[in-house]
């Protein structure tokens, strides 16, 4: 017995759209820096819109604490990877352990799906603002 319908692999009519790594890097744009926190905004050096880079999964978002930034905004040694971004508005809360009033860089770059990377976009600065006031002794 034959069916009506025609029989199609489920693949059949699915085109998949492959993106290599973004050639540009993003725009890190520091919004608020409230103690510990900072709120910053991510999007696109050649376009005006505000998500991500075409074929970006995320923003891989590097801090280095010190006067001068390093040459290689990604290199493990000097910067410390904070968190992969989903958003374009992203939060870091540093720790205690970073001092009050020390210059911060930051720097981030676009993640593919297959985990390939664009190329890092250049250090932002900012001061870290005080902590916590602890009393003080009697």
């Amino acid at each position: 017995m034959s069916t009506p319908f025609k029989e199609h692999s489920r693949t059949s009519n699915i085109q998949h759209r492959t993106f290599g790594p973004p050639a540009t890097a993003p725009i890190v744009e520091v919004g608020t820096v409230c103690g510990r926190l900072v709120i910053i905004r991510l999007h696109s050096a050649d376009s005006e819109r505000r998500g991500m880079e075409a074929g970006a999964k995320g923003c891989n978002l590097y801090s280095f604490v010190g006067p001068a930034a390093p040459t290689d905004p990604c290199d493990p040694c000097d910067y410390h990877f904070e968190e992969m971004a989903t958003r374009t508005i992203a939060q870091i809360l540093f720790p205690d352990s970073v001092a009050s009033g020390v210059t911060t860089w930051l720097s981030a770059r676009w993640v593919t799906a297959h985990g390939a990377y664009c190329p890092a976009s250049e250090p932002v600065r900012f001061t870290l603002q005080g902590g916590a006031v602890l009393p003080e002794a009697a």
